[in-house]
């Protein structure tokens, strides 16, 4: 069962300021560097991500009320789509496209699957990445993986877009948050955790006394940055 501590959801209630250091924090020099105020670096009313990102319960709980001032507050909230790697990414092992600014982002030198590949401590081809070697790392992908490597079940035009986007998003999650992931951290699991991810997988999440099905997860995980 899941602790308070643990659980995004409860932490989205709780009062959150997070000073960063000038040495540490790449999302605060992208945010200054674009102009943010102050107020948006340290936002001490609820965890918030460079692109910002929301919970399952709190996306449930403003779908039935769209007027809370939460909803308004994200209303205003713009969205820089740069702390994840998309589909497009995580087919090819490819890194992010350049924004030309003059500053070499992390997203715009590191590949997805070789940071994934060290993470997890294999040494195999990203192409032979399967099923038993996300189940090793707590990953339980979307149904239909079969013998397939998951860029293979990835770049299938048979795979439901939900199922891709499920995927995206655990690999996203496994391999930019953690104790081990130094400065690609984005801090997603401050939205969401792989065993809401993996139940996601399933095509049917509960959420807030609503059931989500496939295309309510596919609507969060995409309009969250999550996967794209």
């Amino acid at each position: 069962m899941m602790n308070d501590h643990n659980n995004p959801d409860t932490q989205e209630s709780k009062v959150v300021s997070k000073e960063v250091s000038a040495g540490k924090s790449d999302i605060r020099r992208r945010l200054l560097k674009r102009g943010a105020s102050a107020v948006v670096v340290t936002m001490a009313s609820r965890p918030v991500l460079a692109w910002h990102c929301k919970s399952p319960s709190v996306t449930a709980s403003e779908a039935l009320n769209p007027y809370t001032s939460l909803a308004k507050k994200n209303a205003s909230t713009r969205i820089w789509a740069d702390e994840t790697w998309g589909l497009r990414e995580w087919m090819g092992n490819l890194v992010r496209t350049s924004d030309n600014n003059g500053v070499t982002e992390w997203w715009e030198s590191s590949k997805p699957w070789s940071v994934f590949l060290q993470r997890a401590s294999l040494g195999i081809a990203y192409q032979n990445v399967k099923f038993e070697h996300l189940a090793a790392v707590g990953i339980s992908p979307p149904a239909g993986m079969g013998t397939m490597s998951a860029v293979r079940y990835l770049s299938s035009s048979s795979v439901p877009t939900w199922k891709k986007r499920v995927l995206v998003a655990q690999l996203n999650l496994f391999t930019l948050t953690g104790p081990n992931s130094g400065w690609l951290s984005n801090d997603l699991d401050n939205c969401v955790t792989m065993q809401q991810l993996n139940e996601m997988a399933t095509g049917s999440y509960l959420v807030a006394g609503k059931t989500w099905n496939s295309t309510d997860i596919s609507n969060y995980l995409f309009n969250n940055w999550m996967a794209r």
